[in-house]
C-alpha cells in the first residue's frame, strides 16, 4: 500500500494501530510478492473476564498498552494491526522455518510477561499465539488467515502459548465441525448416557454419595471424551441444554435408586456459563428437583474455581439461594486452576473435592504431605467437609484415612458406572452403607 493511502487508511480507535481492512490489504500484498513472511494471530487470554470485573475503560487501556508493549518488539518492516476485540494481527517478513517463527513468537509473548499498571492496580495480562508461515503454496491470505486461526485454536485447546499450523489441523477441524453437529443432535434427541462414580464416606465405610458424569458414545468413532465434546457444547451454545438434561437425568435415576431403597447425594456438575444464566434465585434447577419429587438436600452442585474468579454478587446470590433451598455447592477440582484459599473465606462453600495431583504421589513425598495436611486443617478449620479424587491405590487410602478428609473418590472405589452396573455394586455395599445425612 502506498505511504499516501496507508495513512489514510482506517484506524483503530481504541490502539490507533491499522484496522481490519487495512490489515487485508497488507496480507494480500504480501502474499502476491511471494516472499517470505508470517502471519501471526495473537488473542489475549480472558479479556472478557477483565470487561467484567473491571469496565470497558480499563480493557481499553490494557488494549492500549498491549499495543504499545507489541510494537516495542517489533522491526520497522514488520505490521500490526487489531482485527478484534481482543486479537491483533502480525506480519513479519524474512521468516521461512519454523524455528525461527517459534522464537519470534516467543518473543512477542515476552513482551507481556511484565504486569501493566492500571487505574493503581497491578494485572498480568497474557496471550496465545497462533502461527502460520507463508509457503508460496497456499492459496491467498484468506486461507493463510484460516490456518493461523487454526494455529491459535490448537494452541488454546492444548493451553500451549503459541502453536503453528500443521496439516494435521485440518482434519482436527474438520472432525470438530461433525462433532459439533451431531452432539446438537445427540442433546436434543438424547443420545448421551450418564455414569455415576460412588464417593465413599471415610467414618462408615460407607457409599452415601455419587457423581453423574455424562457420557457420548459416538455411532461409529466410538466413545468421545467430555474433555473434547464439553467445550464444543460451550462454543455452539448448547452447554445449558446439556446442564439441564444431565440434571434430569441424574434426578430421574436418584429417585430409581431411592425407589430401590439407596438414600444416596447426588452430585452434578453445572459450568460458569451455565451458572450466569441461572435466575437469582436458582429456580430452574430448584424446579427440575421438585418435579421429580426429591429434596434439595439429596443434590450437590459442583461448580469450578473460574465462577469464583469473576467475583460476581449475582453469582453469590444464586449459591445462597441454592443452599437455602437445600441443595449444597461443591468446588470441584480445587488445585488445579487458580486456586487461592480467598475463594473459600469469601464463597459459601459446603464441600471442597480436591484435585488427584495433589495425593499422585503420597505416600512418600514428603512436601506434597505437607502441602495437603495443611489445606486440609484449614478448610477443616473453616467448616467445610473434604472429597479427596483420584484415589487409586491401597496406600494412598491407608495414608488418608489417618488424614482429616471426610470422603473418597477414585477408581479404587470404583469407576464410574452406568445405572444398570451401579445397582448391583450397591448391593455389594449394602451391609457396610449407611444413610446420607438428611
Amino acid at each position: 500500500m502506498p505511504a499516501r493511502l496507508f495513512e489514510r487508511a482506517p484506524v483503530d480507535v481504541v490502539t490507533g494501530l491499522p484496522g481490519r481492512s487495512c490489515f487485508i490489504h497488507r496480507l494480500e500484498s504480501h502474499c502476491q510478492r511471494r516472499d517470505p513472511f508470517v502471519l501471526m494471530v495473537l488473542d489475549l487470554n480472558h479479556f472478557q473476564m477483565i470487561n467484567n470485573a473491571m469496565n470497558h475503560r480499563v480493557g481499553d487501556q490494557v488494549l492500549r498498552e498491549v499495543a504499545v508493549k507489541l510494537q516495542g518488539r517489533l522491526r520497522e518492516q514488520d505490521f500490526i494491526a487489531r482485527i478484534g476485540s481482543d486479537e491483533f494481527a502480525l506480519l513479519v517478513p524474512g521468516i521461512a522455518l519454523p524455528r525461527q517463527a517459534r522464537i519470534f513468537g516467543q518473543h512477542l509473548l515476552n513482551a507481556l510477561r511484565r504486569p501493566l499498571y492500571l487505574s493503581s492496580q497491578r494485572l498480568y495480562v497474557g496471550a496465545t499465539l497462533g502461527i502460520a508461515l507463508w509457503s508460496g503454496t497456499v492459496a491467498d491470505g484468506e486461507t493463510l488467515q484460516q490456518q493461523a486461526e487454526m494455529a491459535l485454536f490448537e494452541a488454546k485447546q492444548k493451553k500451549l502459548p503459541l502453536a503453528l499450523y500443521d496439516g494435521r489441523f485440518t482434519h482436527c477441524q474438520n472432525r470438530r465441525l461433525l462433532l459439533r453437529h451431531e452432539l446438537v443432535e445427540a442433546i436434543k434427541n438424547d443420545g448421551l448416557s450418564l455414569h455415576y462414580q460412588p464417593i465413599v464416606d471415610t467414618v462408615s465405610g460407607g457409599i452415601t454419595k455419587l457423581e453423574a458424569l455424562v457420557r457420548w458414545r459416538h455411532s461409529s468413532l466410538g466413545p468421545i471424551s467430555p474433555a473434547e465434546f464439553v467445550p464444543m457444547a460451550e462454543e455452539c451454545g448448547m452447554v445449558q441444554a446439556l446442564g439441564d438434561w444431565v440434571l434430569k437425568r441424574a434426578c430421574a435415576d436418584l429417585c430409581r435408586l431411592q425407589r430401590a431403597g439407596y438414600r444416596l447425594e447426588m452430585a452434578v456438575n453445572r459450568s460458569s456459563l451455565e451458572f450466569q444464566s441461572l435466575g437469582l434465585d436458582g429456580g430452574e434447577w430448584l424446579s427440575v428437583i421438585e418435579q421429580h419429587g426429591l429434596s434439595a438436600r439429596h443434590i450437590i452442585f459442583e461448580i469450578t474455581e473460574t465462577l469464583f474468579m469473576q467475583g460476581s454478587e449475582q453469582h453469590l446470590a444464586r449459591i445462597q439461594a441454592l443452599r437455602q433451598a437445600g441443595c449444597r455447592i461443591a468446588i470441584d477440582d480445587f488445585g488445579t486452576g487458580y486456586s487461592s484459599l480467598n475463594y473459600l473465606r469469601a464463597f459459601p462453600i459446603d464441600l471442597v473435592k480436591i484435585d488427584k495431583s495433589f495425593i499422585d504421589h503420597l505416600p512418600g513425598n514428603h512436601r506434597d504431605a505437607l502441602l495437603l495436611e495443611g489445606i486440609l486443617r484449614i478448610i477443616g478449620e473453616l467448616g467445610m467437609s473434604v472429597v479427596i479424587e483420584g484415589v487409586e491405590s491401597r496406600a494412598q487410602a491407608e495414608y488418608l484415612a489417618a488424614l482429616p478428609c471426610d470422603y473418597l473418590q477414585g477408581y479404587l472405589i470404583a469407576r464410574p458406572l452406568a445405572l444398570r452396573e451401579l445397582l448391583p455394586f450397591l448391593e455389594s455395599y449394602a451391609g457396610h452403607s449407611v444413610p446420607a445425612a438428611d
